[in-house]
């Protein structure tokens, strides 16, 4: 796992750093998902360690690609 991790980072900060907020946000966005996943295996295992983690982290992973949504600039009409 700690491998997936990593790669997903690496497209976060590239992304990050080049300003693709689009990329940005679906990589946030489905680094979340993989995160709730997470959460469903430690729940069926019963580890609370392997389940509230994961909780925490695919929070703030969504609310993040949510915040990026909603950043989206207003269109500005010119007179």
């Amino acid at each position: 796992m700690a491998v997936r991790s990593i790669i997903l980072l690496a497209a976060l900060a590239i992304f990050a750093a080049s300003r693709s907020w689009h990329y940005l946000r679906l990589a946030l966005l489905l680094n979340g998902l993989v995160q709730a996943g997470d959460v469903v295996v430690g729940f069926i295992q019963h580890d609370l360690l392997k389940t509230l983690g994961p909780v925490f982290l695919a929070l703030l992973l969504l609310l993040a690609a949510k915040l990026l949504q909603e950043d989206k600039p207003k269109p500005t009409i010119i007179v």
